[in-house]
């Protein structure tokens, strides 16, 4: 017995009615047996003919009875009216069809008679047609009873009457029992899924619940979209796979006809399933919408499954629960979807407030429009007033290099047209809205988009674009909302990253030697000050540099202005690529320059001022072979704070006079301060490097006049 035949037992009570049946078949002193629609059977045999058995006890004496019994069943089911047949063995029976409800029929056979001596010697002679030993029978031929037609006729209007009250009753009490199992069942259910459970979970529970009451084949919950289609949320069952990507459009076929009726509609028309976009394998379908108030925003569709007019009833009405369970799961999406828009607005205006750079804010401001709308594809365009056009400074989904040149000017296009009218759009489709009517572009998915200015009071200062939402919906009123939320921030973050931007040009120009682009004398003084603050304060070492180029007037003379100039910023350069990230470089002269270590010993400064000596020597110069010694050199002083100054000026007082020395000493060489340097009869010497110094090609001593020539 499959799981419909155990629950058709149970229905029509069957333990109870093999008592009722043995009561029968003893009374009409025939046999009697119980079948389902399908012929198996339902209980035990009651007085059963010993030949019956016999003959089943071979597969092809099996297969006689199966199909003389089970023809005599189908036809009783087809003619719904008992008849009287006679089998392969010559036996004859009644069949008896009792019709439960429109679903659920059962038959009873009774009978199993001979009518004649010679009806069984016939059988005896033929037997072994149907594989059954004659001797066999012999054996119990004495024991076979015989009847007439008149008795049988007579048993079989008894089993009628009588069986089919009685079955009926039962059933009906029964199936009420079920009935009320299963909307007890279904209340239950609903109820629970009013808990805190995820979409998901309640779509399955609600298929759960009526595959296992209703005995489902295939079914699926399709939620309605604002594009008239009804898209499939979950399924199950024997032809899921068919039904998985399966969209009803609700302009065609018995969905157009549900959404005008509004209650469950069934079908078994093959046009009609065909006509819906079903494919051939569905053969039946119960839809039953779910409704609020007057609108349809879901259905319930069971897929080849028989079910009753009553079981109609019952899950229609537990529809009209699971309406309320998904009105209020979409409330809750609704809210938890708010919290969590607010949630990235926060985080949105917290990243553009906390951004000042302006490449990284326009790719922000991007990045969090295209999360905030679930979109794949963006663009950030900036109004240029000098120009009078629109400039993509950010994209997404696209190549920027493929966009960076395009320019938009006011009224052109759809972008071009929002910045001059300064009015939001939502296009649902580009290719039907009459105030564009283009047509959709290969690289979108979609022809559904937003594009809003960003404006700041009356002020159009760029244009946002978002474009194909992930799930492939159609934006809405309020992702336009949601952009618009934050728009009027995001454009304040804009004009404020400008002005930063502009004072940052405007501070580098105030501190920047325009020519070397290295930092000017004056500000080179007031980060000094503030390193000998920070050595007096932490008690860190500090050493500074100052250096010039050896005869740079003649290099100026000979070779020109231009030429002179080149040869400062080539300077430049070498000291930028001589020194470390921490020191501070600056044109502190015509020809001079500075560089201030911090936290730097004495020893190590003078091996920085070593490498820039050697890196400026090794570099080419144009014409550095009109200098008098052929070549481009420097000269580098050098003096550390603490031990060799105590302020600022002594400082630089004392690097200077360091790099006169080295001048005086023949230049392209260091000379580190010393005391003796101030002072003729010192013993201190100089302290001098350079790669081709010997102590024989300069004095042991310089005084104060000398080193200020």
């Amino acid at each position: 017995m499959d799981g419909s035949s155990k629950s058709l037992t149970e229905l029509v009570g069957i333990s109870t009615w093999q008592q009722i049946q043995d009561s029968f078949s003893s009374i009409i002193g025939f046999a009697l047996l119980i079948h389902d629609s399908s012929g198996r059977l339902l209980c035990r045999s009651s007085n059963e003919n010993e030949i019956c058995k016999i003959a089943r006890e071979n597969p092809l004496g099996a297969s006689l009875c199966y199909n003389h019994c089970g023809k005599g069943i189908e036809k009783a089911i087809k003619k719904r009216e008992p008849f009287i047949f006679k089998c392969h063995a010559n036996l004859y029976s009644f069949a008896v069809p009792i019709a439960l409800d429109e679903k659920h029929h059962v038959v009873i056979l009774g009978g199993q008679v001979f009518f004649s001596y010679k009806d069984l010697t016939d059988f005896i002679r033929d037997s072994g047609k149907s594989g059954i030993d004659g001797s066999r029978i012999n054996t119990i031929k004495k024991t076979l009873k015989f009847s007439d037609i008149i008795s049988l006729k007579s048993a079989c209007r008894y089993i009628s009457t009588s069986a089919n009250h009685l079955l009926k009753n039962t059933y009906s009490q029964n199936m009420f029992k079920q009935r009320f199992s299963q909307l007890l069942t279904l209340f239950n259910v609903s109820t629970d899924l009013s808990f805190d459970i995820t979409s998901h979970e309640i779509y399955g529970n609600i298929l759960n619940t009526l595959g296992i009451l209703f005995d489902v084949n295939t079914a699926s919950i399709m939620l309605y979209e604002d594009n008239g289609l009804f898209r499939n949320k979950i399924s199950f069952g024997q032809k899921e796979a068919l039904i998985l990507n399966f969209e009803a459009d609700g302009t065609k076929g018995i969905f157009k006809r549900l959404l005008n009726e509004r209650r469950p509609i069934s079908a078994r028309s093959k046009y009609e399933i065909a006509e819906s976009g079903l494919p051939d394998d569905i053969t039946s379908l119960h839809i039953f919408p779910l409704l609020k108030g007057e609108s349809i925003i879901g259905l319930i569709i069971l897929f080849n499954t028989d079910i009753t007019e009553d079981d109609k009833k019952i899950i229609a009405s537990y529809c009209n629960q699971v309406a309320l369970v998904l009105e209020n799961l979409s409330l809750k999406t609704e809210l938890q979807e708010k919290l969590k828009n607010l949630s990235i607005l926060m985080e949105i205006n917290k990243a553009v407030g906390s951004t000042l750079d302006f490449e990284e804010l326009m790719r922000i401001i991007l990045d969090k429009s295209t999360e905030l709308t679930k979109a794949t594809q963006g663009s950030l365009m900036i109004f240029d007033e000098s120009k009078m056009e629109l400039t993509i400074k950010a994209t997404k989904g696209f190549n920027e290099k493929i966009v960076e040149q395009f320019r938009i000017k006011p009224g052109e296009g759809i972008a071009g047209w929002v910045l001059k009218e300064g009015i939001p759009v939502v296009v649902r489709d580009i290719e039907k809205d009459e105030r564009f009517g283009k047509k959709n572009r290969p690289r979108y998915k979609t022809g559904s988009f937003i594009s809003i200015p960003l404006k700041i009071n009356s002020r159009t200062v760029g244009v946002l674009n978002i474009a194909d939402k992930i799930t492939g919906e159609v934006f809405s009123e309020d992702d336009l909302n949601l952009l618009l939320s934050f728009a009027t921030h995001a454009s304040i973050a804009i004009e404020r990253s400008e002005y930063y931007n502009k004072s940052e040009v405007l501070k580098k120009i105030s501190i920047t030697d325009p020519l070397t682009e290295l930092l000017n004398r004056r500000y080179f003084e007031e980060r000094l000050m503030e390193e000998i603050e920070r050595s007096r304060r932490y008690h860190y070492p500090l050493s500074l540099i100052i250096l010039d180029i050896d005869d740079f007037k003649n290099y100026n003379d000979v070779n020109g202005h231009l030429i002179g100039d080149e040869g400062l910023r080539i300077t430049a350069s070498c000291i930028r690529n001589a020194v470390r990230t921490i020191d501070v470089v600056a044109r502190y002269g015509g020809e001079e320059f500075a560089v201030i270590l911090p936290q730097t010993k004495k020893d190590v400064a003078s091996l920085i001022a070593e490498r820039i000596r050697a890196e400026v020597e090794k570099t080419y110069y144009p014409m550095e072979e009109t200098q008098p010694s052929g070549e481009f050199t420097i000269s580098l002083g050098l003096a550390a704070y603490p031990e060799d100054a105590k302020e600022m000026l002594e400082l630089i007082d004392n690097a200077d006079k360091s790099m006169y020395a080295a001048k005086v000493a023949g230049k392209n060489r260091v000379v580190t301060f010393s005391p003796g340097l101030l002072n003729k009869n010192s013993s201190n010497p100089i302290i001098l490097t350079n790669s081709s110094y010997t102590p024989a090609s300069f004095p042991a001593e310089l005084t104060l006049k000398e080193i200020n020539k």
